[in-house]
């Protein structure tokens, strides 16, 4: 899981390492733009790739999500939503939901 500007860290070092997991969670932060993805098609198959977002974080207004969620539409792999009530924070009980 990674945090506000956590998450382009963690996806670097993702990227760069390709560890093993099942579950990647972008807690109110995305993937980097500059980094090309493409070759890693094959090993995103079985991941699961969450972007959870609070409806009033002050960081990602809605306009940003839009661009979010259009960047996601060119990914060679899919990133579930997970959009919730609350601010730019990380909430125990969505968690434990997730």
């Amino acid at each position: 899981m990674g945090f506000s500007q956590g998450c382009a860290t963690q996806v670097r070092w993702i990227h760069q390492n390709q560890p093993n997991f099942d579950r990647l969670i972008l807690w109110a932060g995305v993937i980097p733009e500059d980094l090309k993805y493409t070759h890693l098609k094959d090993y995103f198959t079985n991941k699961e790739v969450l972007f959870v977002y609070g409806d009033q974080d002050q960081f990602l207004t809605e306009e940003r999500v839009v661009a979010y969620q259009a960047m996601f539409t060119k990914l060679p792999f899919s990133i579930a939503q997970k959009k919730f009530s609350g601010k730019h924070e990380v909430l125990r009980d969505i968690l434990e939901k997730i």
